[in-house]
């Protein structure tokens, strides 16, 4: 009957159904990683947006944790960041060598890396105890 799969018969050997993975050979994610099934068990979330000017670590933390709370895996979180990198964030993303990130770490440590300039450092006693006023010409 058309629409019903077959059920195996017994004694006979049984192939499950393919599920068609698309690979996108300029995604700068390994095949690996795009073939990664996403969990049963992943619902659409609201994640945080990264564009770029904002502290990476940050960004990173609240990320993490957002999508740790979904049942998270190293592919889930890579995977998920094309959906959450808008602006410069999303074209640097799409600059990236293509099938160049094995992980989620590798390309948190990308992220970091290249968004560091952004980075909010504080700033110690010992920073301010350091600064000098310049003495202004009469």
């Amino acid at each position: 009957m058309p629409g019903i799969a077959a059920q195996p018969t017994f004694g006979m050997p049984y192939t499950l159904p393919q599920t068609h993975i698309t690979i996108d050979s300029k995604s700068p994610l390994s095949e690996g990683i795009q073939s990664s099934p996403w969990p049963p068990s992943y619902k659409s979330i609201t994640l945080p947006k990264f564009n770029g000017r904002l502290d990476p670590h940050q960004f990173i933390m609240s990320f993490e944790t957002v999508v740790a709370s979904t049942g998270r895996n190293e592919a889930v979180l890579a995977k998920s960041f094309v959906i959450v990198a808008e602006g410069n964030a999303l074209a640097w993303y799409l600059m990236l060598k293509p099938s160049f990130m094995y992980s989620w770490e590798d390309l948190r440590d990308k992220i970091l890396a290249n968004f560091k300039r952004f980075t909010s450092e504080s700033l110690t006693s010992m920073d301010l105890f350091q600064c000098k006023q310049n003495k202004e010409k009469p």
